[in-house]
């Protein structure tokens, strides 16, 4: 079985494998309480005893959860090929949010731009004013005089 399922790698120098039939136990139990809780995990392991008692489903509804369960449990083509398929659909998710992120930078980037231009232009008809203003003071006669007058004083 392990060979099939490519699980039979060994720890090096050992001739102990690195997943055991113990592994599997363990993994199902996890996965099972994970999915459906720690009760039906042990009563679907074989423990016994009070379990038995306190823990009882019709069959339809353990088909159901078993069901449920079953993708997270099962080993093979159809197992690697969704984990594939989960990373590949949380690498398209933050694709997706650094594209939206990026979107987002660049409108910033082009309002600041525009903000920028239209501040280049403000300031360049302010200066434009000041300085006709200016040229329109020193062609006056009179503020040439009151000029001269005051470097006089």
């Amino acid at each position: 079985m392990r060979k099939k399922t490519e699980l039979d790698t060994k720890y090096d120098n050992s001739t102990v494998h690195k997943i055991t039939l113990h592994s599997f136990r363990a993994f199902f139990e996890t996965q099972a309480s994970n999915t459906h809780g720690l009760e039906y995990a042990h009563a679907l392991i074989g423990h016994s005893g009070y379990m038995e008692q306190y823990y009882r489903l019709s069959n339809e509804d353990r088909l159901e959860k078993y069901i449920e369960l079953e993708p997270k449990i099962t080993i093979g083509e159809d197992f690697r090929n969704q984990i594939k398929i989960d990373k590949q659909s949380k690498k398209i998710s933050e694709l997706e949010e650094n594209t939206q992120k990026i979107e987002e930078l660049e409108s910033t980037i082009q309002t600041l731009q525009n903000n920028l231009k239209n501040r280049d232009k403000d300031w360049e008809s302010s200066v434009v004013k000041l300085f006709e203003e200016q040229a329109k003071k020193f062609s006056d006669p009179n503020y040439i005089k009151e000029l001269q007058e005051k470097e006089k004083l």
